[in-house]
């Protein structure tokens, strides 16, 4: 991890990068898979570098320390890490409480002391998909490069994504019904029909449309 800092620092003091900084997902509390040890330096040193933050709810909490419940306190740990010269946080995934159906993403920029806030409902797709949030990060980092606009590039990048949900949702529906007792060789045939379908979804990537529209808070 020190290396890593010392390596982004040497680059951008070179020439001028944008850092999107995504803290490596957890399969649960217990178990992260960065080490408790690194957490400080993840924090305090290498996420500060990044022009760009895209965690989840329990990432940014992580982050800012600090508790989040409600859309009040969403703002206020996203202007945690403002207040440690990130330029813009997107919180990617937030639950008003653990019943609800709804999905929020919220996206934060602060520019010579001008805060701007806005959130999007995200569709929910009944399935499990492995590397939404590498694609959702990545597709954010591009979409704010092009436009330089954060409520366009939340909207695009969200449009993305779920296009390809859907994209990849429909090829594995397309598929035969599982057994009722799936042998493992079944069950990896079929969780492999859940692979992203990024090939196969380059035209929508290029040039998502959508109804998704972010709402500005502030």
């Amino acid at each position: 991890m020190p290396c890593i800092t010392v390596t982004g620092t040497k680059f951008k003091h070179h020439r001028p990068l944008s850092f999107n900084s995504q803290l490596v997902d957890y399969d649960s509390l217990a178990n992260p898979y960065v080490p408790q040890s690194q957490v400080n330096i993840y924090r305090d040193r290498l996420t500060v570098m990044a022009d760009v933050v895209t965690p989840n709810q329990f990432e940014l909490e992580l982050l800012s320390e600090k508790e989040i419940t409600t859309e009040g306190t969403v703002l206020e740990a996203m202007d945690v890490l403002h207040k440690k010269g990130i330029p813009i946080v997107v919180l990617t995934s937030f639950r008003p409480a653990e019943s609800a159906k709804e999905i929020y993403l919220y996206g934060s920029t602060r520019k010579e002391g001008q805060r701007t806030a806005v959130k999007i409902e995200i569709p929910t797709i009944s399935a499990h998909f492995t590397g939404t949030g590498d694609l959702l990060a990545a597709c954010i980092l591009a979409w704010i490069t092009r436009t330089n606009n954060l409520k366009e590039a939340l909207e695009k990048a969200v449009a993305t994504v779920q296009g390809v949900l859907l994209k990849t949702f429909k090829h594995a529906s397309e598929g035969a019904e599982a057994p009722a007792a799936p042998t493992a060789a079944q069950v990896a045939a079929k969780m492999a029909t859940l692979e992203l379908r990024l090939v196969q979804s380059k035209e929508h990537i290029e040039n998502p449309h959508s109804d998704i529209r972010a709402i500005k808070i502030f």
